[in-house]
C-alpha cells in the first residue's frame, strides 16, 4: 500500500492564509512548527488559535506540547492562569 504523505509546513501555513479565523488551522500550524524544532514560532501560532476560540481542546493540548519543548513548567503555568479566565 501507498503511505499518506504527511502535510508540509507550508501546507499548515497556506491553510492559514485560506482560513485565517478557523482556530483549528493555527493549532495545526503550531504543531508543525514545533515539530520542525521552532516552538516559539509554534506558541505564538498555537496563542492565536485560543484566541480565536478559548474552548478549542486540542489547542490546549499543543501549547502544553510547545511550552514543554521550551522547557519551563513557569510559562506553562502562566499561559494556563491567562487562558482559564
Amino acid at each position: 500500500g501507498v503511505a499518506a504523505q504527511r502535510p508540509t509546513l507550508e501546507q499548515f501555513e497556506e491553510a492559514v492564509r485560506l482560513q485565517p479565523t478557523a482556530a483549528g488551522a493555527y493549532s495545526n500550524l503550531g504543531a508543525a512548527l514545533r515539530s520542525a524544532g521552532r516552538p516559539e514560532a509554534a506558541l505564538e501560532a498555537i496563542s492565536t488559535a485560543l484566541e480565536l476560540n478559548p474552548q478549542y481542546a486540542r489547542g490546549y493540548n499543543n501549547l502544553g506540547n510547545a511550552l514543554q519543548s521550551l522547557g519551563g513548567t513557569e510559562r506553562l503555568e502562566e499561559a494556563v492562569r491567562a487562558h482559564s479566565t
